[in-house]
C-alpha cells in the first residue's frame, strides 16, 4: 500500500514594495536591511553593515533626494516620510561593485571559520570610532567602524561645506572656525536624531532641568554630552550660558561658534575637544 506523501505548503513570496513610510526609530540601513533582498543576502553580519555604510557614503546629494531623503543625509530621516524603495534598488544596482565586494568577503570569512574555526577582523590603526558603550572617550571600536566612519565623514563633510553660512553670521569667524561650529553643531543634531526638527525649538533651561520630553535612541548620552557642552562655554574663556527664553537651536550657534573661536584655550582632555578631534581626524 502507497502511503500519500503530504505536500510541503508553499510559503507566498512577500511583495516588493515600491515605497516605505519612514515610522519613529526607523534608520535608513534599517531600512535597507528589511527592504532590500541584494542587502539580505549578505547576511545578518558585519559584511552587510559594511556594504551598506560603503553604498551610503557613495551617494549623491541628487541620489538620496531621489529615494526620498530630503535632507540629502542618510543619517537624517523623519518620520511619515516616504522612501522610494524601487528606486533605492536601482541606486543598489547602480553600485552593484560594493555588494559583489562584501559577498566576496562573506565567502573569504566562512572559509576562514571553516578552515581554522575562528576568522581575524583588521581595524585600520587609524580608525576612530566613538564607543557607545563610554561617556568619555572617542576610540577604535572594531565592532561599528563602518558605520561610525561614515557618519563622521558626512557630519564633518557637512561642516566644511557650510563655512559660508558661518562666515556671514559671525564676520569675525575665520573659515576654520567655521568648520569647528559646524562640526560641534552637527554632532548635537545628530544626537537629537530625527526629533531635531521640532526640538531645536524647545528652550534650552526646560531640556536641562526636565530632560528630553520626546523619545531618542540615546536620551542619558544627550543630555550628558548637552551638558558637558553647556558646562565648557558658560566658563571662560567663552562666558556663554544659555538665555532665559532661548531655544535649542538658537542657543546651539552660539555655543558652537563660541567653542571654535576659543576651544584651544581649554584642556585637550575636555569631552567637547574630544568630540571635534574626533571628526577633524576625519581629513586624515
Amino acid at each position: 500500500m502507497e502511503t500519500a506523501i503530504p505536500k510541503v505548503a508553499e510559503v507566498p513570496e512577500v511583495p516588493k514594495l515600491e515605497s516605505y513610510t519612514i515610522r519613529p526609530g526607523d534608520t535608513l540601513t534599517k531600512i535597507m536591511k528589511e527592504q532590500l533582498s541584494e542587502i539580505q543576502e549578505l547576511g545578518a553580519g558585519k559584511e552587510q553593515n559594511t556594504a551598506i555604510a560603503n553604498i551610503l557614503r557613495e551617494l549623491s546629494p541628487e541620489e538620496l533626494r531621489s529615494i526620498g531623503v530630503r535632507s540629502e543625509n542618510p543619517n537624517l530621516i523623519y518620520a511619515d516620510e516616504t522612501i522610494n524603495i524601487e528606486a533605492l534598488h536601482k541606486i543598489i544596482e547602480s553600485h552593484q561593485s560594493v555588494i559583489d565586494d562584501a559577498a566576496t568577503r562573506v565567502e573569504e570569512a566562512a572559509k576562514v571559520v571553516e578552515e581554522t574555526g575562528r576568522v581575524t577582523v583588521k581595524v585600520p590603526e587609524d580608525s576612530i570610532v566613538f564607543n557607545p558603550s563610554s561617556k568619555d572617550d572617542y576610540f577604535p571600536d572594531p565592532t561599528n567602524a563602518s558605520e561610525q566612519l561614515n557618519l563622521r565623514t558626512l557630519i564633518y563633510k557637512d561642516a566644511t561645506e557650510n563655512t559660508e553660512r558661518w562666515m556671514k553670521l559671525y564676520p569675525r569667524a575665520n573659515a576654520q572656525d567655521a568648520v569647528k561650529a559646524g562640526i560641534v553643531e552637527g554632532h548635537f543634531k545628530n544626537l537629537f536624531g530625527e526629533k531635531w526638527a521640532t526640538t531645536g525649538e524647545v528652550r534650552v533651561t526646560d531640556l536641562l532641568t526636565r530632560g528630553p520630553q520626546f523619545q531618542n535612541e540615546n536620551p542619558d548620552r544627550l543630555m550628558y554630552e548637552l551638558k558637558k557642552l553647556v558646562e565648557t562655554v558658560e566658563k571662560p574663556p567663552m562666558n556663554v550660558a544659555p538665555m532665559p527664553a532661548e531655544n535649542m537651536k538658537e542657543y546651539l550657534e552660539r555655543a558652537s561658534m563660541a567653542y571654535a573661536e576659543r576651544g584651544n584655550e581649554i584642556p585637550g582632555n575636555n569631552l567637547i575637544r574630544k568630540i571635534e578631534t574626533y571628526y577633524q581626524a576625519t581629513k586624515r
